[in-house]
């Protein structure tokens, strides 16, 4: 298998992940923005290698 796959949110993911990113930037928005950062570069891999997911 090689190309790369769509990969999407589920609404409730997607909700979710806003939630705790509010969560989050109330205290420090810096650590928020890293923490998307970091979520965005996993969910990209995962377009690429989706079996490296759990």
């Amino acid at each position: 298998m090689s190309g790369r796959y769509d990969v999407r949110y589920l609404p409730a993911a997607e909700q979710d992940l806003l939630d705790i990113l509010d969560y989050i930037g109330r205290d420090n928005p810096d650590a928020a923005r890293a923490f998307v950062d970091r979520v965005d570069r996993a969910i990209g891999r995962l377009a690429f290698f989706p079996r490296c997911g759990p």
